[in-house]
């Protein structure tokens, strides 16, 4: 009779842990909808197409390529001031330039970018 009992009270708490860790996943819709879209109903923040994430992948490795081709002086230019966001001040400090000097340096590398991409067929040679 023991055994029985136990068996019962085993499977009770199974079940009432299954039925937990159920309620524990799921979220509440109105916090996810409220987190989701604004007030007028629309996206605010919209998902993002399936495949951005392999044309930027592609589109990475196409300037990764292209910026192989510019010298090291320019390319830390553009690196500097594109992905890290750095002012001219210190990019100018960095690199021991002027400002008109960091000027021409990024003109340049941007023109031979977009060459390049037009060239490799990643920017359409409409798109000015």
């Amino acid at each position: 009779m023991r055994t029985w009992l136990f068996g019962i009270l085993y499977r009770k708490i199974a079940e009432r842990r299954r039925h937990l860790d159920r309620e524990q996943r799921m979220d509440d819709v109105d916090d996810v909808i409220e987190s989701r879209f604004d007030v007028a109903g629309s996206w605010s923040q919209p998902p993002r197409p399936a495949d951005s994430a392999l044309l930027d992948r592609e589109v990475r490795k196409q300037i990764e390529k292209c910026l192989d081709t510019c010298t090291t002086r320019y390319r830390m230019a553009f690196l500097l001031r594109e992905v890290e966001g750095l002012s001219t001040r210190e990019i100018c400090e960095i690199l021991d330039v002027t400002a008109t000097n960091l000027g021409v340096m990024l003109y340049r590398v941007r023109n031979r970018l977009r060459e390049c991409l037009e060239a490799e067929g990643a920017w359409g040679k409409t798109r000015r």
